[in-house]
């Protein structure tokens, strides 16, 4: 389930956040947890005011590095596919 989440630029690509999906339950995302930009693949924590800051390796919990790893690469294949489909 995607969450409105304030509107700002991705601090490493640009691209505009603006909502966020839970993908282990219906909860609005809250300060700390993690999301990943739909871009660039990059990991960001979310802080307070729900802005976002490129997580550290240490600050991902080690029962969710799986998890974001297979996101990310699963963003890095699907994305492009899904951009270049749209023009």
């Amino acid at each position: 389930m995607s969450t409105s989440v304030p509107t700002q630029a991705c601090p490493v690509c640009a691209q505009r956040l603006d909502a966020a999906t839970n993908l282990q339950s219906r909860e609005p995302p809250e300060v700390g947890d993690i999301t990943i930009c739909i871009n660039c693949q990059t990991v960001f924590i979310f802080e307070e005011g729900m802005k976002v800051r490129r997580a550290e390796l240490h600050e991902i919990p080690n029962r969710l590095k799986p998890i974001v790893t297979r996101a990310v690469r699963l963003l890095r294949v699907e994305y492009p596919r899904y951009k270049a489909s749209r023009n």
